[in-house]
């Protein structure tokens, strides 16, 4: 490591081109990348597996942004306390925050940490995972493959949430009569800030889906009202309707029912 102007610059014996594109071949060419995981007490001297070297590569990069002072905050690890090969990617979105994982995986236990508690939620399995500041994830096998060998076997998105949301508040006509535009408001009060879509689904008599009338809606947290129409049909059949909103980051829902008279 050297000075160079205000910065420092960092001489390796090696190339770092394959770190984003790994690959069994490719990891095996690299020269002086043997010598390297056994500096760092990852693998054997003479011979290191293509797990070994992006893992040291994984480790030189991570010790390269502490120098940096950006020391990675968010992590992914084996039930062993190796680390996992996957991709961590953060969206913030003001209060708020969103998760991407994905995962390269023969199977097994892995542990995500993060930087502190939030309420958790997994998006695609439509579920809380509690007030936590870690998450536990189960992976699943993957099928082996020639050529490159990091394919994703395990995808999640998670929702961070600094503070629990409790309620939506979704203000509709209750009583409207067929053709009509049924004129609705949401709102999601509290102190959290940032943007959330919230996705509405429509239920005709006896509770029957009409899935053409499903939207989404980008709200704001806070409090600010979110105006949106849905345009009935003059044949829809009379009776009791509802209407229904759930907040895709938090999870939650409410609901408004009102009468269709023909």
């Amino acid at each position: 490591m050297d000075s160079l102007g205000k910065g420092k610059a960092i001489y390796l014996n090696f190339k770092m081109r394959a770190y984003l594109k790994p690959n069994y071949r490719e990891l095996k060419r690299l020269e002086g990348l043997s010598y390297f995981t056994h500096y760092l007490k990852l693998g054997n001297t003479e011979k290191a597996t293509a797990d070994q070297a992006l893992t040291a590569q994984h480790t030189l990069l991570a010790a390269v942004l502490k120098q940096a002072g950006k020391e990675v905050k968010i992590t992914a690890r084996n039930a062993d306390g190796t680390f996992l090969i996957s991709k961590l990617a953060r969206y913030r979105n003001e209060g708020a925050s969103l998760l991407g994982f994905l995962a390269c995986s023969n199977g097994g236990d892995a542990e995500i940490t993060l930087d502190r508690e939030y309420h958790v939620r997994d998006i695609l399995a439509d579920r809380s995972l509690g007030y936590t500041d870690k998450i536990s994830v189960r992976l699943k096998a993957g099928q082996d493959l020639p050529g490159p060998i990091y394919f994703v076997t395990h995808a999640r998105l998670y929702s961070l949430m600094p503070v629990k949301l409790d309620d939506l508040v979704l203000e509709a006509p209750e009583a409207v009569r067929v053709g009509d535009d049924v004129q609705f408001t949401l709102t999601i009060p509290g102190k959290l800030t940032g943007t959330t879509t919230v996705y509405f689904t429509v239920y005709g008599p006896d509770d029957r889906r009409l899935r053409h009338y499903d939207q989404a809606l980008f709200v704001r947290y806070g409090g600010t009202p979110k105006k949106g129409t849905i345009k009935l049909a003059l044949n829809d059949e009379p009776g009791s309707w509802k209407i229904v909103a759930r907040d895709m980051l938090s999870g939650v829902r409410t609901h408004r029912r009102f009468s269709l008279a023909p």
